[in-house]
Formats: structure tokens, C-alpha cells, sequence
């Protein structure tokens, strides 16, 4: 649709495009930088790349495609501008480039603005992974030979006009989704089909199959037997993980519901199964039965054992089937198979398969499961990297995809130093990180399917492979993210007015962020590298409990930054312990066509307390971050580790470089570094309490840290209307050199108070207050630092619901 001469007048005329061209004359006067695509270097304003002719543009469509490189980093207004004048804007190409489509009018306009820099057409042989064609950049095609191909097109509209000619080549159309395909077609039918102005992508549609009980305290501190996330109360309770695999025998004892409840939101584990692509309930060669029992299988309840329960035990799953068929083969777009999941509550999704032949490359499904992570980003996916090492480039697909954890695995329990020499290495094609961390998959003891529905058999079974470490990191993961729902953190013990719902990238960086370098063999070599990524698991150095001697702080920034945009925040460290920042983003989904995956470039950096040493996200050395080196323009990783911090303040800064596609969220986890200062704070856990609940109390005050070897206490007044005289309460140092004290106080209905019992007496319509003295507030002033809340004895008034089914643990409500 074209933009009116009223309307590019109105935009003149409310200043709009006036300040798009500030912008443009505001951009990066620095060496433009060139568009990298399937081998191609483009220069758009120099000479073109030579293409075979059967591959170049043609004209006769009016609307064309066309690479619109800006000047700079993008801002939403500029893309807007190209919007006003009837501009579609595809896919975003590295660097500073987007593929439009357009007619020539408007192709005129956009010319003449000043943050464009130049454009050139969108030729069919961009279309094509260079892995169907020779070093001449011709397809190599053999006439009668068929090929399974992925194939994208611009919107769904055109989906019709691209199977329109699927079937005037005589092809078949194998699946099709909102604007992908899957088709078999002859090689020679290859270059027409790129020749069609809708068609933005084709690639070879590899065959896909699975990826082949000490894991538990090796995930959780690496210390044998020590399960410390579990008896911290932490098992997987209210988490719902998403199974993509072979089936499962649900029989068995680590699966089964010992009332005899169907497969439902009633069953104690098996909320719903999904048949759409396959129902042989894993009568092949039980893989999917031992995945789900590494993820969260749970025999306790049926005869009491532990003996090979999951990372999760009390998490249940929705599970998908997957047979890996003709008849049944998994769509090119992943994200119908995703939302299923997410639709029946699932937030987690593991997946232990992927292509039989090597593919670290971009393709259409790794692009998929982007798209459907940055709309939903409270869902986190996790696939195999594959069993196909030592060698780099050896990841399988979908692993590639940049928002999800690839696993790698390594040997089991104290030979978890060693990377099993199958595992997969990365990088993925354009240098990310991958694997994205490790876990145990060699020896994994787990539940033994027999194929029989009615058998209750509870065999096991030892299986190896990535396939066998990723459930493990799902597990984790779950319990990661019921640290944060339950109000663990920052204090450490489950304080429900402290839940909140992590973000997939928020999970995700703590995973990262617990994982530790492994010295072992095969490797390559220390943290980040192709064989390990950023190591094995291990989340005791990121879960911190009341007690511990270890800081954490983490921020869920849902708003995002825009391009320039910037967030910083101080946080002080000592050499007590090291000083770890995690960076993490879910990104807006890339283009197949590009050589570089990444679309939001988000910067870390890490400001020493002297005000001018630097580190930079993922400049490393032998493990440990180092000064200098460039910002990383390739992964939604980021991370500086300094293993001995000088003494001080540390400024954390998180800078958006290049938002093309924004604003864009992220996740910050950070341990040994804390954010509490010396300008004290005071807070109630409520703002509302009734008479007879507990009231929690928080200080935060660096310089109540009087001993960095213990934790420490102090003392604070809490008074109400009806005891005005008070009580004094005792907080606790949440751990070693935190700065952080929490404590509780029974309230009472009152009148009268008795005062020094222990119990804080309260009547409806009190004022509940709190406060201490904040003997230095950091510029040498003392200040009275207070908090309140009010009780309220009315109580609320629910109208209009439904409660459904009913466990232990969850309802659900309609």
C-alpha cells in the first residue's frame, strides 16, 4: 500500500521526517561496513557480486525486493520513515540492512534519504544456501534427481503463489505452514523457484532422529551426593516441562499416578499428550521414556525409592510424540509444535533430537523457534548439540538457533571434567558459542521402556549422548525458575511476596552463569570454547540460600532498550570471592539468508572501581576475562569474569549498539557483586497484612557488614497503632558479606498490646511501621530510614470462576 501525497505532507509537516534526517546526519561516519550474505560480500554502493545468470534479478514484477542498507545503527523512526512510503520491511541483514520490498517510486523516495546508504536488488542467488551450490555459485542440479528443500517466502499471501508452482514443477508439498514449506521437487526446479520475487529462502530439508545417577548432585554443586537445590526445598513443584521426543511408556513408576488418573491436568505427571506427530507411546527403542525420567521421573509416590528420579522430580510434563516419519514429519516452522505446549502451561522445553547429518548452519526451524521465543518470552527451548565430535562444526540441527541452551555432554560424576569425545561441537556457521554449556549424558541411569501400556514394569536402563544431558539442564532449568517464582531470591529462604515469573532469558542466564570451566579432555580448551561453550552446569554457583557465603543479583529488564539506549547500575565486589556478570538476551528472529544470525547487538561492559579499567563481554583469556579486544557482534551470550576483584565498586553497563528490531529485553545475573550501598533501606514484605499472618522485614545496609567472614545481625523497631511501644526485631545477614538482614514478626489481634512477647498486637485499620538508623547513608549523614503498611481485615471477593481439576499442588481456574 502506498502513502498518499496528504499523507507524506502531514509527516513534513509535523516535523517527523525533519528529525529522521538529523538521524541520518547524526550516523556512524566510521567505514561503512559491507552486507554478508550465503558467501556473497555486497558493497551496495560499489560494484556487485558476479552471479550465474540463471540466478540474477529480473525485472517485470513491480513490486521488487531490494537490500536497504542505513547508514548506522537503526532507530524505530527510520524504519518507519520507509513504512510511510509503502515500503514492506523483511528481514534484517547484518550490517545496518534490511530486505524491503517495494515499487520504484517508492525505491526513488527512500534513495534520497539521508540515512540510507545505498541499496542494491535481492537476487536469487542470495536466495539459495551456498550448500546447494558449486564454487561457481551455480546450483548443482542433476535432472531427475529429487531433493527435499525448506522453503520461506516473504508473508502467508504468497504461500498459495509458491505451492501454485511447487505443482506446475510436478513436485510434491510435504508440509506447509504460515509462510514455509516442505517439498520434494527435481534439483533443476531449484533456480525457478528462487526466481520468484515472494521466495526469500530455500535450503535441503535434512532427515531429523534422536540424539543418544550421579547427574543430580553434578547439576547441582558437583560434590558427591550433595543435592543441596533439593534439600533447599527446591524439586520442580508448579513447573510444567514441554517433551518433544519418541514417547513415553507411562506406566512405569517414575510416570505413573498411583490414584489411577487418566493422562490429564489431573494426572500427578502427565498433564496432556500430544499425538499430533506420532502415538507409538515409544515402542521403539524407549528414548523418549528416558528422557522424561532425567528431566523430572518421580517413583517415589508409587514405592517409595528415589532410585533414578529426574533433575525435577516434582515438575510434570506435556508430552509431544514424535515418530520421525514420512508419514508424520515434523513442520519446517517449529512454532505450532512450541505453542502447543505453551497453550497446556509449559515454559520449558526440552528436545533430544535433531538432524542425522551435521548442520551448524541458520536454517528455517532454528529461525522458527527464535520467532516464536522473542513472542513468547517467559518460554525457554532447549535442543541436543548432537553426537557427532570431536571435530568442530559438528552441532546438529535445530541446535543452532540463537535464544535456546544447546547441551553438550560430558562423562558422569568425577570424570564430569571430561567432555565425552561424541559430543558436538560448535561454533554454530557464523562464530556463536555452541555448545551453549555441558551436563552428564554418559552412563545416565534412567527408566527402561518395554513398549507395553499395561506391563508396570520399572527397568532401567543406561543410555549415553546429548540426548541424555539436555533433560538434565531442562530439569535444572525448572528448578531455576522455581527459585525465582517462590521468592527465593534476594533473600534466600522462600519468601512468596518476593515471586515473580523469570523470563526464558533470565533462566537462561543462570544457567550460564552457574556453569563452570572444565579441565578435562576434550574440551578445547577453556571457557567459551566449541567443545564446552561456557561450561558445565553446576548450580550452586548461581542459586544462593540464606546462609551462603555468595552474593547474587539479577535484573529481568522486560521494557528493553531502544539503539543508543543504555542501562548501568554499581555494584561492589571484593576478593573474598570472584565477580561474575551474565548477559543474556532473547533476540528477534534472523534471516536464513544472512551470514550472521544475530539482529539486536546489545554491548556488557564492566567498569573497574578506579573509573577507567574495561572489560568488554566475551574478551577472555586461559578462562577469565582480560582488558582490551572488540565488543561481540555475533552471540546473545555475554559475560566478564574476573576471578580476583580488586576491592570496590564495579559499574555494569548494558548498552544497545544496534536495535533494529526493538526495544529489546534482557537479563543480567550477577554473583560476587552486590548492589547494596552504604544509603540503608527499610522494607515490609506487604503492603497490606491481617491479623494473625507474618510480617517479613528487609534491611539492606552495607555497612552493617561488620564481619566479611560471618553473617551478621542488627536490630529494628516495628510498631503498630494498637502497640505503639513496639517490638524489636532481629534480622540475619542473608549470607557472608551480603549487606542484606531479614527477620519476622508474628502479628496479633489486638487490643490490648503486650509489649516484649515477641508478638506485634494489630487492629483493622493499624498502621504498621518499621524503621532503623541508618548511622551513615554514604555521604557521612545519619538518617531514620522507615517503611509501613496498613492491616486490612476485608476479605476479598472472588466472582465469575470456575475451579477445575485439583492436586496436590495446582488448580486451575477458569
Amino acid at each position: 500500500m502506498h502513502a498518499s501525497k496528504f499523507s507524506i505532507r502531514g509527516l513534513f509537516r509535523y516535523g517527523f521526517l525533519i528529525f529522521i534526517l538529523v538521524l541520518g546526519m547524526i550516523a556512524t561516519a566510521s567505514a561503512q561496513p559491507k552486507v554478508a550474505i550465503q558467501g556473497y560480500t555486497i558493497d551496495v554502493k560499489g560494484q556487485e557480486p558476479l552471479v550465474p545468470e540463471e540466478l540474477d534479478a529480473a525485472d517485470g514484477q513491480k513490486m521488487k525486493k531490494w537490500i536497504v542498507q542505513f547508514t548506522g545503527p537503526i532507530h524505530e523512526e527510520q524504519k518507519k520513515a520507509l513504512t510511510a512510503l509503502g515500503c514492506r520491511i523483511g528481514n534484517y541483514l547484518p550490517e545496518f540492512a534490511f530486505i524491503v520490498t517495494m515499487d520504484n517510486d517508492a525505491r526513488k523516495k527512500v534513495a534520497m534519504l539521508s540515512f540510507i546508504h545505498g541499496m542494491v536488488r535481492y537476487k536469487p542467488a542470495y536466495k539459495i544456501h551456498k550448500k546447494l551450490k558449486d564454487d561457481s555459485g551455480a546450483v548443482k542440479a542433476e535432472k531427475g534427481k529429487k531433493i527435499k528443500l525448506h522453503i520461506r517466502v516473504d508473508d502467508a499471501q504468497n504461500l498459495l503463489l509458491l505451492l501454485s508452482a511447487i505443482k506446475q514443477k510436478k513436485g510434491a508439498v510435504l508440509d506447509a505452514g504460515s509462510d514455509m514449506s516442505h517439498v520434494e521437487v527435481d534439483e533443476t526446479a531449484i533456480a525457478p523457484l528462487a526466481r520468484i520475487e515472494a521466495v526469500v529462502w530455500i535450503e535441503e530439508a535434512l532427515e531429523l532422529q534422536p540424539m543418544n545417577d550421579t547427574t543430580r548432585w553434578v547439576i547441582q554443586t558437583y560434590e558427591s551426593d550433595n543435592t543441596k537445590v533439593w534439600d533447599k526445598g527446591l524439586h520442580g513443584e508448579g513447573q510444567i516441562i514441554g517433551i518433544a521426543d519418541t514417547g513415553i511408556d507411562y506406566d512405569m513408576p517414575w510416570f505413573l499416578d498411583p490414584s489411577g488418573k487418566p493422562i490429564g491436568p489431573e494426572h500427578r505427571k502427565i498433564i496432556g499428550y500430544d499425538e499430533t506427530f506420532g502415538n507409538d507411546y515409544d515402542d521403539n527403542d524407549g528414548h523418549g521414556t528416558h528422557v522424561a525420567g532425567t528431566v523430572g521421573g518421580d517413583r517415589t509416590p508409587i514405592d517409595g525409592s528415589t532410585y533414578a528420579n529426574g533433575m525435577a522430580p516434582k515438575s510434570r510434563f506435556f508430552f509431544q510424540d514424535l515418530v520421525f516419519s514420512l508419514e508424520r514429519p515434523l513442520p519446517v516452522d517449529l512454532g505450532g509444535m512450541l505453542l502447543t505446549a505453551y497453550d497446556a502451561g509449559a515454559r520449558i522445553h526440552t528436545n533430544s533430537w535433531g538432524t542425522t547429518l551435521p548442520d551448524n548452519s541458520y536454517g528455517s526451524r532454528p529461525a522458527s523457534i527464535d520467532r516464536f521465543m522473542w513472542d513468547h518470552p517467559s518460554f525457554l527451548v532447549l535442543f541436543a548439540n548432537g553426537n557427532s565430535g570431536p571435530n568442530e562444526e559438528t552441532m546438529g540441527s535445530p541446535a543452532p538457533a540463537k535464544n535456546v541452551i544447546s547441551v553438550g555432554n560430558t562423562e558422569n560424576g568425577v570424570r564430569a571434567e571430561n567432555l565425552y569425545s561424541r559430543s558436538s561441537n560448535g561454533p554454530a556457521s557464523d562464530g556463536r558459542i555452541k555448545p551453549t554449556v555441558t551436563a552428564p549424558g554418559t552412563g545416565i541411569i534412567s527408566a527402561d521402556s518395554d513398549g507395553i501400556m499395561d506391563s508396570y514394569n520399572d527397568g532401567i536402563v543406561a543410555m549415553g549422548g546429548t540426548s541424555m544431558a539436555t533433560p538434565a539442564v531442562a530439569g535444572a532449568a525448572a528448578l531455576v525458575r522455581q527459585f525465582f517464582m517462590e521468592g527465593y531470591w534476594p533473600s534466600g529462604i522462600a519468601r512468596s511476596a518476593d515471586g515473580f515469573t523469570p523470563s526464558a532469558a533470565l533462566i537462561k542466564a543462570s544457567i550460564v552463569n552457574s556453569a563452570q570451566n572444565m579441565t578435562g579432555e576434550y574440551t578445547d580448551g577453556p571457557i567459551p570454547s566449541t567443545g564446552q561453550g561456557w561450561g558445565r552446569v553446576n548450580l550452586s554457583n548461581t542459586l544462593m540460600f540464606f546462609g551462603d557465603a555468595g552474593i547474587l543479583e539479577v535484573v529481568d529488564h522486560a521494557e528493553g532498550l531502544a539503539t543508543t539506549e543504555s542501562w548501568s547500575r554499581g555494584y561492589y565486589a571484593s576478593l573474598a570471592r570472584p565477580l561474575k556478570v551474565t548477559l543474556v538476551w532473547t533476540d528477534f528472529p534472523g534471516s536464513e539468508v544472512a551470514e550472521r544470525a544475530l539482529v539486536n547487538d546489545l554491548d556488557l561492559t564492566v567498569t573497574g572501581p578506579d573509573g577507567t579499567t574495561t572489560y568488554i563481554g566475551n574478551v577472555f583469556d586461559n578462562g577469565v576475562s582480560v582488558t582490551g579486544g572488540l565488543a561481540d557482534r555475533l552471540n546473545v551470550e555475554e559475560q566478564v569474569l574476573l576471578e580476583a576483584p580488586e576491592a570496590g565498586t564495579y559499574t555494569i553497563m548494558v548498552n544497545a549498539s544496534n536495535i533494529p528490531n526493538g526495544p529489546q529485553p534482557f537479563a543480567l545475573v550477577i554473583t560476587g557483586g552486590s548492589s547494596v550501598t552504604s544509603k540503608g533501606s527499610i522494607a515490609l514484605d506487604r503492603d497490606k497484612y491481617n491479623t494473625s499472618i507474618t510480617a517479613g522485614i528487609t534491611v539492606k545496609d552495607r555497612d552493617l557488614d561488620l564481619n566479611s567472614a560471618a553473617v551478621d545481625q542488627t536490630m529494628v523497631t516495628i510498631t503498630s497503632d494498637t502497640d505503639v511501644s513496639g517490638e524489636q526485631v532481629t534480622l540475619t545477614e542473608t549470607g557472608v558479606e551480603t549487606g542484606i538482614f531479614v527477620g519476622t514478626i508474628q502479628l496479633s489481634q489486638g487490643p490490648p498490646a503486650t509489649g516484649g512477647n515477641g508478638l506485634l498486637e494489630v487492629a483493622a485499620g493499624d498502621i504498621v511501621a518499621t524503621e532503623y538508623q541508618d548511622e551513615n547513608d554514604g555521604t557521612g549523614a545519619s538518617a531514620l530510614v522507615t517503611a509501613s503498611a496498613v492491616i486490612e481485615v476485608t476479605p476479598p471477593v472472588i466472582t465469575a470462576v470456575d475451579p477445575g481439576p485439583i492436586t496436590d499442588t495446582t488448580a486451575i481456574i477458569t
